[in-house]
């Protein structure tokens, strides 16, 4: 390792034992003055968070997890309309989108778009979301109670795909209280680009009384572009058009069985992606291939539908709780066109027609959760059925004069896994805690490649896996803990196009020390992690020595060391102010034979050296005594790599984001002005390969006007 490494490892390590230290005196001598806060002037408290991150309600500050919360209030307020926009206000987590379907997830430093699966699990409420690794469903936020967002490894209940974390949307389910609601418009205009709007509405239709209730969520948008096409004479290319559509349903059979359903069906339409590949970036400029006067169509539609059934049954001695989900998502892009660098010849331009991938998945599980004296426990088993379709109709390259046409194919991937799950914690004494768990994983895949006609089979591939996890809480008081924990993720392997050669599941060991307390009766809630991870067996593109082919493989292992933490302060009554943030550095520490994409030290791909967020929420009152409101975040991160040797190293720059939001409250009417970006930074939200970029959208200003009933 060189000195430069080894200063780096160095100084985050002394940097985040200091941070912990700091916390652990600040919140003991805290704690010990507590009960002298009498004379202390006392603005309202926060609302205690519970959580169900170990699938059983508990209050946040029970839980030895490093997690963030995120409540319906702050996603009203900072104005967080998908995952690329939580993710700003989230410690240790960054994400970037290309289009609806295409988004990128890291938390941790840990974030791998390659292989047949996520990294990160994402779920809505029982709706395990994470079927492959490039594909992301457009969740939308209106009507979400909170998300969770669970770092580190959760393979143990959330099992393969949630190697690096688990994000968890939590909805509003329906309520007896009658009929409510609430519709939204908003209207925005992007600097240098076109105008677009919002709608959205949710509807609380109690049907009998205490017994069955329905809920619906519309959200209809219609945003416009503000990449340009020069040279096929399109300004602001990169609109789109998106219908959203959740139904929710609730049935109260008895005090003890409940019944829940839900149904979503999305549609969107772009007509291009969010990339650039015009050099600087804030040139906003896409070049598309013509060749022979003929100008390509980048429409992309893409489309999902869910459904869900949850049955919960209380027993005596425990919940009984089975879920059952089935997905299905459609993208198809009638035309993309690149230039492709090629590192022995000039770029070729490659005109790509009919790219498309189909998901189609089934989940269940079946958990018991249960408290017995001491002891809370969940038991269960996991079972999924997975298959992912993608190909092309047809496929061209040109090389100068040379034009090479190709038939079109397609890839068929074929998933069917079973998990068996078992967690516990048991309370020793009062201040003492000790969890654990462990799963158990099977994994039975197929690979299908069919090129004009002709069937090809892969052998088939069987994976297993069994995963556990360890921690200790210690309480210094009712809101002080300490904890250690010892967690490992994993995600299943697969095997490769037209090739005998497989490659190894995935796994990550995460070893974690955090405090978290919330002090002067809940006015003030901290908490600070410590970790290291040991990142074995990485999955990569790598060159086949012996015939020049592509192939996934594992061409070694690497070590992530890092420190996050998260502050949150109501000052008084009306102001409230929060500081998070995360440092973190990885590098490559051992390789394979033959591994030819990585050297000693190299950085893990995308994973930001930090990240960081400022908020600030202020009530006050305007003239005639009117309500009013306003709310400030800056959120950054640092430079991302994306290395793939011989040819590839590249860089990203850091990113930040300026938002506000002031408003006012004028009976069941709430309007508010709002900017996002307000320091316009259009550079790339992390690297690609080629020429391509992915900016953030530049400057936007906007009204919104809400009326709740």
């Amino acid at each position: 390792m060189t000195n430069r490494n080894r200063l780096k490892r160095g100084s985050s390590i002394a940097i985040a034992r200091n941070i912990i230290i700091a916390l652990g005196i600040i919140s003991i001598s805290f704690s010990s003055t507590a009960s002298d806060e009498s004379e202390i002037s006392k603005p309202a408290l926060y609302e205690e968070v519970l959580v169900t991150a170990r699938k059983r309600e508990e209050k946040l500050i029970d839980v030895p997890i490093s997690i963030s919360v995120v409540t319906d209030e702050s996603i009203k307020n900072f104005k967080i309309r998908d995952i690329v926009d939580l993710a700003y206000y989230i410690p240790g987590m960054s994400a970037s989108s290309s289009d609806a379907s295409n988004r990128s997830i890291s938390i941790r430093g840990v974030s791998n778009i390659q292989g047949t699966s996520p990294l990160s699990g994402v779920y809505l409420d029982e709706i395990p979301l994470s079927f492959a690794p490039s594909i992301s469903v457009d969740l939308q936020t209106t009507d979400i109670q909170r998300v969770e967002v669970l770092k580190g490894p959760q393979g143990t209940l959330f099992g393969q795909g949630s190697m690096n974390g688990t994000v968890r949307f939590v909805t509003k389910k329906p309520s007896f209280d009658g009929v409510n609601g609430e519709i939204g418009l908003s209207a925005y205009d992007t600097e240098s680009g076109d105008m677009s709007s919002e709608l959205t509405a949710v509807l609380n239709l109690p049907a009998i009384n205490d017994t069955l209730g329905f809920r619906v969520v519309t959200t209809a948008k219609d945003v416009g572009g503000w990449i340009d096409q020069p040279n096929a004479n399109k300004d602001d290319a990169n609109s789109y058009e998106m219908s959203y559509l959740h139904l929710k349903g609730l049935w109260k059979v008895s005090d003890k069985f409940t019944v829940d359903t839900q149904i979503i069906r999305y549609d969107s339409d772009a007509a291009a992606q969010n990339t650039v590949n015009v050099d600087p970036v804030f040139k906003r400029v896409y070049h598309v291939v013509i060749r022979d006067g003929f100008v390509p169509s980048t429409d992309s539609d893409y489309e999902y539908d869910i459904q869900n059934l949850t049955l919960s049954y209380e027993f005596d001695f425990a919940t009984l709780i089975g879920s059952s989900s089935k997905i299905t998502s459609e993208q198809f892009s009638s035309s993309v066109s690149a230039v492709i660098e090629s590192p022995v010849g000039p770029p070729s331009e490659a005109l790509t027609l009919g790219t498309y991938i189909d998901v189609d998945g089934t989940a269940h599980e079946l958990r018991l959760v249960g408290k017995t004296g001491a002891l809370n426990w969940v038991a269960g088993v996991f079972y999924t059925d997975v298959e992912t379709e993608s190909g092309y109709t047809s496929f061209s390259q040109n090389f100068g004069d040379l034009l090479l046409e190709y038939p079109g194919f397609k890839s068929i991937l074929g998933s069917d896994s079973i998990s068996y799950f078992l967690d516990f914690s048991y309370d020793v004494n009062s201040q003492l805690t000790i969890s654990a768990g462990t799963r158990y994983y099977e994994d039975d895949r197929t690979d299908t490649f069919i090129n004009a006609g002709t069937v090809l089979d892969n052998p088939d591939a069987s994976f297993h896996k069994l995963s556990s996890k360890i921690s200790l809480t210690y309480f210094l008081t009712d809101n002080t803990n300490l904890y250690a924990r010892v967690a490992e993720g994993f995600r299943s392997g697969g095997s490769n196009v037209l090739n005998e050669k497989t490659y190894k599941p995935e796994s990550l060991i995460n070893y974690e020390v955090g405090a978290k307390s919330s002090l002067f009766e809940g006015r003030l809630i901290t908490e600070a992690a410590i970790y290291f991870s040991q990142y074995k067996d990485y999955q990569e593109v790598e060159v086949d020595p012996t015939t020049n082919g592509i192939l996934l493989l594992n061409p070694g292992e690497a070590e992530i060391r890092g420190v996050e933490w998260s502050t949150k302060m109501k000052i008084t009554e009306q102001l409230t102010m929060g500081f998070s943030g995360h440092f973190s550095d990885s590098e490559f520490t051992e390789l394979n034979v033959g591994a030819l994409t990585k050297e000693i030290g190299d950085e893990l791909n995308y994973a930001p050296k930090y990240t960081y967020s400022l908020t600030t929420s202020y009530n006050f009152n305007w003239p005639s005594a009117t309500p009013g409101y306003f709310h400030f975040s800056y959120n950054r991160q640092g430079e991302q790599s994306l290395i793939n040797r011989p040819t590839l190293d590249k860089k990203s720059s850091p990113l930040g984001n300026l938002s506000v939001q002031i408003g006012a409250k004028l009976m069941d009417f709430n309007i508010s002005f709002f900017g996002r970006n307000l320091t316009n930074e259009l550079r790339s939200t992390r690297p690609i390969a080629g020429q391509n970029h992915i900016p953030m959208r530049p400057r936007t200003y906007g009204v919104q006007l809400n009326y709740e009933f």
